[in-house]
């Protein structure tokens, strides 16, 4: 790879579930310990791999069995009905996947199958909630409190995007283990387009259990199945500032072209 071409590219286009009139944002990150928000202060991302978010164990809000999958089947609809079977060629085990339109004899409702293929295991994730703003109208989106406070009280939230990226952007290119790197803001599928075939991607999820947490991804491929700890160089103390969740959404306002909340003093 050209060691002076950047390895991350920026997907940045307002997804549909926003309203309209909301043309710009500022990213938040929430944490459920301080600890947790000083290391990220200091300048490091800490990216687990997108597989580790397909364990029931990572809690409501996190876990999701089709993250890191290619191909997940589920009966969500009664307009097609998908077959999976099993075949060896060569020697080879292969998985077949139909998805007829007609039900054959002798169907087994309720088929069930998910693909991590080993290329998604050794993708890492960094996840934010996007606070959308209408610079319009002088106002922000509500942050629905229920659900983000599964993730944790303490926060920091970053207004210039850019200069995050950027240096993230920067530690990537410099990581040698990184291969590859997307960000974008997650779409989410209404049940009325959920398919009993469905394919994934790191930016597509359920609009049912996660619309809510308005999220945007930074997703890198690795060379390995590890937990990545990407360090910047220096920290994001000038751009990040430090947030308490019940306080942001009582004091949070965009005025005058400015946004403006209370800083949690316990730094």
């Amino acid at each position: 790879m050209d060691a002076t071409k950047p390895k991350m590219t920026a997907y940045m286009s307002i997804p549909e579930y926003v309203p309209n009139g909301y043309n710009n944002f500022a990213l938040i990150k929430f944490f459920s310990e301080k600890d947790q928000r000083d290391y990220f202060l200091s300048g490091k991302l800490y990216m687990r791999p997108q597989t580790d978010f397909a364990l029931e164990e990572m809690g409501k809000g996190r876990g999701d069995m089709t993250e890191g999958a290619d191909i997940a089947i589920f009966q969500n609809n009664e307009n097609t009905y998908p077959v999976i079977s099993y075949e060896e060629r060569n020697g080879e085990f292969y998985i077949k996947v139909q998805e007829l339109s007609e039900k054959p004899a002798g169907y087994k409702d309720n088929q069930f199958f998910i693909s991590y293929p080993v290329e998604n295991q050794k993708r890492n994730i960094f996840c934010l909630y996007t606070l959308w703003i209408d610079s319009n109208r002088m106002e922000i989106m509500p942050i629905e409190k229920k659900v983000v406070k599964e993730f944790g009280q303490y926060g920091v939230i970053i207004p210039d995007v850019n200069a995050f990226l950027t240096r993230v952007g920067m530690a990537i290119n410099n990581n040698p283990t990184i291969t590859t790197a997307r960000c974008a803001f997650v779409r989410y599928l209404a049940e009325e387009n959920m398919r009993n075939v469905m394919r994934y991607n790191p930016f597509l999820k359920r609009a049912k259990d996660y619309r809510e947490q308005n999220e945007f991804r930074i997703c890198v491929d690795t060379n390995n199945t590890e937990l990545l700890e990407l360090q910047v160089d220096g920290d994001f103390n000038d751009i990040a500032f430090p947030i308490r969740l019940d306080e942001f959404v009582k004091t949070a306002s965009y005025n005058d072209g400015m946004l403006r909340f209370r800083i949690d003093k316990e730094v």
